[in-house]
């Protein structure tokens, strides 16, 4: 055993484990319908990209914490699967995560302090990333002070929601992506991102890739800007896009990566509308491809037909 600074054993405390699965169905056919209730999991030994908790169908957590496990903390598996108060925290790589399906639910779930171990988020690190979900409905999550994204669905999303929550905090390297606070990427939607607030992440507050059918509506963003990406990854392309009722504060609309014309609002189907914007003297409202920054809404109207029912005015956050 070789302690940080090369010091004695036999100072300091020291916590060894070999158990890498703290709960999980013995199968994906058995072991389900389990509940589990006010329970404290920590200390897994388990390798990246696998969970020291994995539910199963019908499985319930209530008032649990996953925590200061090597890599995830929690992998939500199975259908019908319901996570309520649960809290991952301090974990290696990531605090919740995995395969909402069939109506599965995560209410007033927590996930702060994740990926102490520093992995890349390119691969998957911070709060918690979800892919292959169908009927996902998350509500009231808050996502904060993670080493890495807040909250990302990657690849093949279908009918999902986020209701309310906040996201803020997250951060990692240089890379605006590496620490955004939402990222919804190559998903098929139906999407909805609704009634959040959202501010100071490293990156951008939301980020859209290369993902359809996605309404963003009745948000709060705060020093944090609302991010449209379209890369080249046939067939996933950003179509079909609605950002409606939300509140910028020192925040702006901005397109990044991909082909951003005039002409691309008809042809990828975007609609932006009833936005509030912070009204300060000169900043930027939205960045648009080769038409580079907007600062005023007569701009936005007249160039790309977007927010014709857009204020101005001192937004309170």
């Amino acid at each position: 055993v070789w302690l940080s600074g090369g010091v004695a054993p036999s100072t300091g405390e020291m916590l060894g484990s070999t158990r890498s699965t703290l709960a999980a169905p013995a199968s994906a056919t058995t072991g389900q319908y389990i509940a589990l209730k006010g329970l404290t999991f920590q200390h897994a030994a388990n390798f990246a990209q696998d969970a020291a908790v994995r539910t199963g169908t019908g499985w319930l957590m209530e008032d649990c914490v996953v925590q200061q496990v090597n890599a995830g903390g929690v992998s939500v598996q199975g259908a019908n699967a319901v996570l309520l108060r649960v809290m991952g925290q301090d974990n290696g790589q990531l605090g919740i995560g995995g395969k909402l399906s069939e109506d599965s639910l995560l209410i007033d779930c927590v996930s702060e302090g994740n990926n102490t171990k520093g992995f890349s988020p390119a691969w998957e690190a911070g709060s918690g990333k979800f892919t292959d979900t169908d009927g996902a409905y998350i509500q009231n999550f808050t996502a904060q002070d993670n080493n890495g994204f807040g909250l990302w669905f990657d690849y093949l999303n279908t009918n999902y929601v986020v209701e309310g929550g906040t996201f803020t905090g997250n951060h990692y390297g240089p890379a605006s992506w590496e620490g955004v606070g939402i990222m919804l990427e190559i998903s098929n939607g139906p999407g909805r991102v609704q009634n959040a607030y959202i501010h100071d992440n490293s990156g951008s507050g939301l980020m859209v890739g290369e993902s359809q059918d996605i309404t963003i509506q009745n948000n709060t963003f705060v020093n944090n800007d609302l991010e449209l990406r379209d890369l080249t990854r046939p067939p996933s392309h950003i179509y079909d896009i609605a950002i409606l009722d939300n509140v910028f504060e020192n925040t702006r609309i901005s397109t990044s990566q991909g082909t951003w014309t005039a002409a691309s609002a008809a042809v990828k189907q975007i609609a932006i509308n009833g936005n509030t914007y912070e009204d300060a003297a000169g900043s930027s409202l939205l960045w648009w491809g080769n038409l580079g920054s907007m600062n005023t809404l007569t701009a936005i109207q007249t160039e790309l037909g977007f927010e014709l029912t857009g204020t101005l005015g001192h937004v309170l956050t």
